[in-house]
C-alpha cells in the first residue's frame, strides 16, 4: 500500500504505447489498464494513460511531474519511449526522473532495453539504456549473463527496506 502524509498526492502515468508481442498483448493490456486504473485511482491525484499517439502530452506530463516533490510513477509495458531515453544524453529524462525521486514500474522485457516506436523493436537502447538511466558504472546485465566464473565482478546490489517489503508483498 502506498500512503502519503503530505497534502501533495502523487501522479501515475500508464504508458500503453507500442510493445513487444513476445512480452505483452492487446487483450491483456486493456485488462491491466482497467484494473490498475480502477484499483489505484484513489491513491493518486491523477492516473493518465498515454500511448504512441499522445507522446507530446506524455512528454509534457513527465516534464511537469519530474521535479514536483512527489513520488510520481511511470508504468511501462517493457518499452522505453524515446522521449525518455536516449533523448538528451548523457542526462536523459528517464535519469532525471529517477534522480528527482520518482519511480518506474516495468512489466515487460528488461528495463529500457528497447523502444517499439519504429514499428517493431528499435535497436537503439540495448543494455546501455538501463546502465545509463540507473547511473551504474558497469553493465550489470552483461556481467550477470556473460561474466565467466574466473572474472571478479564488484557490482553489489542490496535490497532497501522498501524493496524488502515489495518482495514479500509480491512473492
Amino acid at each position: 500500500m502506498f500512503c502519503t502524509a503530505s497534502a501533495h498526492a502523487p501522479d501515475l502515468a500508464l504508458f500503453a504505447g507500442s510493445f513487444s508481442a513476445a512480452w505483452y498483448n492487446e487483450p491483456r493490456l486493456a485488462k491491466d489498464l482497467g484494473t490498475i486504473t480502477a484499483n489505484t485511482r484513489h491513491r493518486y491525484r491523477t492516473v493518465r494513460v498515454f500511448d504512441d499517439g499522445t507522446l507530446d502530452e506524455f512528454q509534457a506530463w513527465v516534464e511537469s511531474n519530474a521535479a514536483d516533490g512527489e513520488l510520481d510513477v511511470i508504468w511501462l509495458t517493457g518499452s522505453m519511449p524515446s522521449l525518455l531515453w536516449p533523448e538528451e544524453k548523457p542526462v536523459s529524462r528517464a535519469r532525471r526522473w529517477l534522480n528527482a525521486g520518482n519511480m518506474f514500474i516495468n512489466v515487460g522485457q528488461r528495463f529500457a532495453f528497447q523502444s517499439h516506436e519504429c514499428g517493431g523493436p528499435c535497436p537503439e537502447n540495448g543494455d546501455e539504456a538501463a546502465t545509463d538511466i540507473l547511473g551504474l558504472g558497469v553493465n550489470p546485465f552483461l556481467f550477470a549473463i556473460q561474466a565467466p566464473a574466473a572474472v571478479e565482478v564488484n557490482v553489489f546490489f542490496s535490497k532497501t527496506e522498501t524493496g524488502e517489503w515489495f518482495s514479500k508483498w509480491y512473492a
